[in-house]
């Protein structure tokens, strides 16, 4: 008997394909080189014959142009010999595939050379360019050996130049040519995938069935009696096989069980969220799996070291294997995302008993998909005719569409919270609607003798429904792994939130990032997966990715994902060197105390602006877009600038005026169309100023350079105070002067130099008035040197017996006699009418009694 090694086996193949990959490469790499074109001969004017230019070669200590040109011819052969290939014979998907894979191999060998030439033609140029043009007609002629290293420069650059072209041609035959590779592909699979058959609606393939059944059982128990006439004399050897499968599946099921039951079988005070039951059927469904898959894969393995896998065996084993692992997989699965007997861990919303059929129907689907496959593998195994597949096809499609029209009536929506009222079968439409179809194109496509359409449909509703149960399951676990800063901190943004010491916002920005980029990694594994199960070769979806992150052309622009990534993470690198020396600046040179405050603004903004310049024009070049292509943009904007953005550029240049010139500074005090407060921010449009009402006040730019403005701070803190007082016209004027002047040298607001300066201001019509100028030290705080002044002026009138007079005016009243009268007659009268009302009250009080 043979003993089966199938890891063995696989890289024995490994090895052989690339030993036949290299023997092609080395072929090719041997052919013969095409000859260099002769050199043009020296200018007729010249007196004599140039010399002989000796063989094109290089520099010194380089390759020689043969050398260098040689893959090129070499590839040009490969790309021959794989177009005859494909025009002889396209042969099956393998074949193609392979044939894809070193057509890409020659395409991208191509490039390489043409770029490893490129700067080789440079140099040669350049070379060429220093010895100058020929001499023309009528002139001196050259020195010999200048004609003659002209003629040598001049046959290497048509050499490589010529090795280049032709390398951009193969490439170009490359594409081609995989265009038509991958077009007989996809006709060799709609072929295949509708190829028609016989119907089971034909009896006689019912009878070749049935007469071929009896066979197929004879070969059956013969295989298994060899079999088991072999294990026999290794009876140990299988016992001890078949005794660890199962103690390995003993001692997992009792690991998980008592795992789930710690995990999920306690109550707790409130329903988990959907991230968390989420994340729990992440985990649970591989320990649903993990006992029978392992003791599987135990069986198998041991099988194979004992030597029991030979021949047949060994394929049906392999048979057996995969079918199983995927209905393990699938059934784990829906049992953990339904859960029928923990609904408080349910992630889909649905009844107990609606879980419960589904989960029966779903785990069906795949007892009956392992039965199909190994039943279809046996067929093939055993060398069965065409109706035996036919038969059990048919069988399989019916079992499937029972069990998806089972799903279709089973209600999948939320129970009703209304007791009695029903709930509709058919929703969700968007769902049912589609199970309903392709329950209807299954047996009909199995009526209809088409067997790999049916068994293809079958294949993508457990696959790719498995796949996008699994994704969305990740996608919302994901949110579970990193939830939001106010529901609980997580690992590593729990280490960055402390170190950068964020705030809440900045909390939720970094939550959503981290989600955002397992979101991408999760998709990225999921769609080329997706993709192989939908029938696309793993060639052309390398092919896809590869473009996609290396490059393609749109429009003769090449685009890099890979280089814009690089790109990004250039710019961002950049930037973050700038706020880097930015803070080095703000903590260093430009601190408080050793400059200007408005200063040291303008230099940090502008080494800001610079940063962000040239890390935009790095990371731009640096992803492959021409930077002199951007004077088209700016010719573009120079037209828009007349028009509507006009006013944007012009506040940009007012502000970078402002940043130069400084007319104004970040801290100033300024008064602008009414407003005053402080200046607190300039930035590229529109300065900030904030009120004394501590409202902000945004001013376009334009406004500083075109207005008046007021900076009360543009040269110094200096500011002046104006008090002005009265007092009485029998105060003394001198002793008033001496008291405002004393109230200014005591004042710690009020500068020594220059003094401060009182004076006698006017005769008012109410007292004298005095006035009090003070030069205060920081304008700031003018008000508060104000408010002290007046408040020393006061106490010091007060002590002194000197008052602050009021308001006085004389009023003059004409024809006294007749106010008098008026007055009187209005008294008289008022007292008669008091009488009356007495007297009619005392009458009624009479009456009552």
């Amino acid at each position: 008997m043979r003993r089966s090694m199938p890891i063995s086996r696989l890289l024995a193949l490994l090895a052989c394909a690339a030993g036949t990959l290299a023997s092609a490469a080395a072929v090719a790499q041997t052919a013969s080189p095409t000859p260099a074109p002769a050199a043009k001969a020296a200018a007729d004017t010249a007196p004599a014959p140039a010399p002989p230019a000796p063989p094109a070669q290089p520099k010194a200590g380089g390759p020689s142009v043969d050398e260098l040109v040689k893959p090129v011819n070499g590839l040009s052969g490969a790309i021959e010999a794989a177009e005859k290939n494909l025009e002889q014979s396209p042969g099956s998907q393998r074949d193609l595939a392979a044939l894809r894979t070193g057509i890409e191999k020659i395409e991208n060998n191509a490039k390489e050379a043409a770029e490893t030439l490129r700067p080789r033609l440079e140099e040669v140029r350049s070379q060429i360019a220093k010895l100058g043009a020929p001499p023309a007609a009528g002139e001196p002629p050259e020195a010999p050996d200048v004609a003659a290293e002209r003629q040598r420069l001049n046959g290497i650059a048509a050499q490589i130049d010529g090795a280049i072209k032709k390398a951009a041609l193969i490439e170009v035959r490359a594409r081609q040519l995989i265009g038509r590779v991958q077009s007989a592909r996809k006709g060799i699979f709609t072929r295949f995938l509708f190829r028609q058959t016989d119907t089971p609606l034909q009896w006689r393939v019912w009878e070749q069935a049935g007469d071929q059944l009896h066979l197929a059982r004879r070969q059956l128990g013969f295989i298994v009696s060899n079999w088991w006439s072999a294990a026999k004399l290794n009876g140990l050897g299988l016992l001890a096989v078949v005794g660890a499968a199962l103690l390995g599946f003993l001692g997992l099921h009792l690991l998980t069980r008592r795992l789930i039951h710690t995990r999920l079988d306690v109550s707790g005070p409130s329903l988990p969220s959907l991230p968390e039951r989420a994340a729990n059927a992440a985990w649970v469904a591989p320990a649903f799996a993990l006992p029978v898959a392992a003791a599987l894969i135990v069986l198998y393995v041991g099988l194979d070291e004992l030597g029991l896998l030979y021949w047949q065996v060994e394929r049906f084993a392999q048979s057996a294997l995969f079918p199983l692992l995927v209905m393990i997989a699938v059934s784990a699965l829906a049992r953990a995302l339904l859960q029928p007997k923990r609904p408080r861990w349910r992630v889909l919303d649905l009844d107990d008993a609606s879980a419960r059929t589904v989960s029966f129907a779903v785990q069906a689907m795949t007892v009956v998909y392992a039965l199909d496959y190994l039943a279809r593998r046996l067929v093939s195994i055993l060398s069965l005719p065409l109706s035996t597949s036919i038969v059990t096809a048919f069988i399989a499609s019916l079992f499937y569409a029972a069990l998806l029209l089972l799903i279709v009536r089973t209600p999948l929506t939320a129970p009703s919270n209304v007791p009695g009222l029903p709930v509709s079968r058919w929703r969700p439409y968007r769902m049912k609607i589609p199970l309903v179809v392709l329950a209807a194109v299954l047996l009909g496509a199995s009526l209809l003798g088409y067997v790999t359409l049916g068994r293809f449909i079958v294949t993508q509703i457990l696959t790719t429904g498995a796949g996008i149960l699994v994704v969305g399951l990740l996608h919302v676990a994901i949110r579970w792994l990193v939830p939001e800063p106010s529901e609980r901190p997580s690992g590593m943004s729990a280490i960055i939130e402390q170190r950068f010491n964020l705030d809440d916002f900045g909390r939720s920005q970094l939550a959503r990032f981290q989600r955002g980029v397992l979101n991408v990694l999760l998709f990225a594994l999921a769609v080329p997966l997706l993709l192989l199960s939908w029938g696309i070769s793993s060639a052309e979806i390398t092919s896809w990715m590869r473009a996609a992150v290396f490059g393609f052309e749109v429009g003769g622009v090449r685009i890099s994902l890979a280089r814009i990534i690089a790109a990004l993470a250039l710019f961002v690198g950049l930037l973050a060197a700038t706020r880097f020396v930015q803070r080095w600046l703000a903590a260093g040179a430009l601190a408080q105390g050793r400059i200007d405050a408005g200063l040291a603004n303008s230099i940090y903004t502008g080494a800001g602006y610079v940063g962000f310049a040239v890390a935009a024009l790095v990371a731009i070049s640096y992803a492959g877009f021409d930077i002199t292509s951007l004077a088209i943009v700016a010719g573009a904007l120079s037209v828009g600038i007349g028009f509507g953005l006009q006013s944007i550029v012009n506040n940009f240049v007012s502000g970078l005026i402002l940043l130069v010139e400084r007319p104004i500074k970040v801290g100033d005090r300024v008064t602008v169309n009414g407003q005053d407060g402080f200046v607190r921010r300039i930035s590229v449009r529109a300065t900030e100023i904030e009120t004394f009402d501590r409202a902000s006040l945004i001013v376009p730019n334009a406004e500083f350079i075109t207005t008046t403005v007021t900076n009360w701070t543009h040269r110094n803190t200096l500011g002046r105070a104006l008090i002005r007082v009265s007092a009485g016209y029998d105060a003394d004027p001198e002793q008033v002067l001496d008291i405002l002047l004393k109230a200014a040298h005591d004042c710690e607001l009020v500068q020594k130099h220059p003094p401060p300066w009182a004076g006698f201001d006017n005769f008012g019509a109410d007292g004298l008035e005095f006035v009090l100028i003070a030069v205060v030290t920081d304008v700031n705080k003018i008000g508060d040197a104000r408010s002290d002044l007046r408040m020393r002026i006061l106490k010091a009138f007060r002590a002194s017996g000197i008052e602050i007079p009021y308001p006085q005016r004389d009023f003059h009243i004409r024809d006294l006699d007749k106010l008098r009268n008026l007055l009187e007659r209005e008294a008289a009268g008022h007292s008669r009418d008091e009488e009356s009302v007495l007297s009619a009250a005392a009458a009624q009080s009479d009456v009552r009694r």
